[in-house]
Parts: structure tokens; sequence; C-alpha cells
């Protein structure tokens, strides 16, 4: 009988012992994609259909993005008819994807390239709840975990709980699923859920217009 309780224990601690270091090989998995396909300065030109969801699962909003690099985007709501573009520092906008395009005055902050790279180290820094699905049977690499920026001298931050898709041929993010949004601004955490698609597209090209 004691021996039966020893080895009962033995087996316990051993589970104990072997699913933090489990997790940490997750996490560092997931760290690791941070300078991979999680780096968006390294992400292709591609477009994303973003689909909001309430927390009832009831689509609300959509959103489509043309994204040649973080610093050149075309972003907005098509029912809305408006659309940002925003190339470094400057802003356009216009009531569709293709324009046309009216200059808006209001500038983004300067250094904003540094600000994104400072802001994905964080979440990369941050990372907690790492889960490492596997692959699904569509063969897709599947990730789960949760992260935030670090609070600014101002306090301002932001987080969610996000899952990836990752198509292992490419090496690329085909799909996000990001919810349980955090911030200093709003109480508690959003029940909203964004469902981001992503299709690759090398010719895409955000020029600032004539």
């Amino acid at each position: 009988m004691i021996a039966r309780h020893l080895f009962s224990l033995a087996a316990g601690l051993a589970v104990i012992l072997t699913v933090p270091a489990a997790a940490d090989t997750c996490r560092t998995e997931i760290a690791a994609l941070f300078s991979g396909p999680l780096d968006p300065f390294q992400r292709p030109p591609h477009r994303q259909i973003v689909q909001i969801y309430d927390a009832d699962g009831t689509a609300t909003r959509l959103y489509r993005n043309t994204i040649e690099s973080p610093l050149k985007t075309i972003a907005g709501e098509p029912a809305a008819n408006f659309f940002t573009m925003a190339i470094d520092r400057d802003l356009w906008n216009g009531p569709s994807e293709t324009g046309p395009w009216t200059k808006n005055p209001a500038q983004m902050p300067d250094g904003r390239e540094a600000t994104l790279r400072r802001q994905y180290a964080e979440q990369r820094d941050n990372l907690t709840d790492t889960v490492c699905h596997g692959q699904t049977e569509d063969g897709l690499l599947h990730y789960t975990y949760r992260t935030q920026t670090t609070p600014d001298a101002t306090g301002s931050f932001f987080g969610s709980l996000d899952q990836i898709w990752i198509d292992p041929d490419t090496g690329q993010i085909v799909k996000f699923e990001l919810a349980e949004f955090i911030n200093p601004w709003t109480e508690g955490v959003s029940p909203e859920r964004h469902v981001i698609a992503v299709e690759f597209d090398p010719t895409i090209k955000v020029d600032a217009p004539d």
C-alpha cells in the first residue's frame, strides 16, 4: 500500500513538473513567431477582411484593410463609405478603397515605426496563456495566447486573447481571431470578437494620391 501511494505521488509530481516545461516550450515557440509571421514588418503585402461579432455571436460590422506595410495602409468600413489611407505620418480620407482621396490635415504621431516596433516587442515579452494546438484538420498550425503592451508614461496600453492560424507551406498567418480586449479607457473586458481573414497579394501598392 505504501509503495502504491509513493508511486502515485511520484507520478503526480512528474505531471506537475512536466506541465510548466511544456508550457515554457510553447511560449518560446510563439515568441519566436514575433520574428516571423507575427512581425507585421516582415509580412508581405496583403488584404484583410475583418468581421466584428458581438457577445451573442451576431455579426455587427465589417472592415476591409489593404496593407503594403504597417506604414502604408488603407483601412475602412464599406457600409459607412469611409476609408483612411495612411502613409508614414500622412492621412487621406475617401469613400472607397480607391478614393477619391482628400488630404486630412491631421497627422500620425512622430516616430510611428519605432512605436509600432516597441509595441510588438512588448507583446512578445508579455505572452501568457500560451497554447500550441498543433495542426488542424485542414493542415494549418493553430496557436492561442494572451498578451498586451506595457503601459506607457500616460498609462496607455492594449491587450487581447488572440488565436492565429498559419499555413505551414508559406509560413504566413491566414487567419486571426481576437477577443477579450482590454485597455485603460473602458471598464472590464470587451465582449467583441474580431475574425480576420488574410489574403496575400504581391501586387499591392499603397501610394500617395497625386
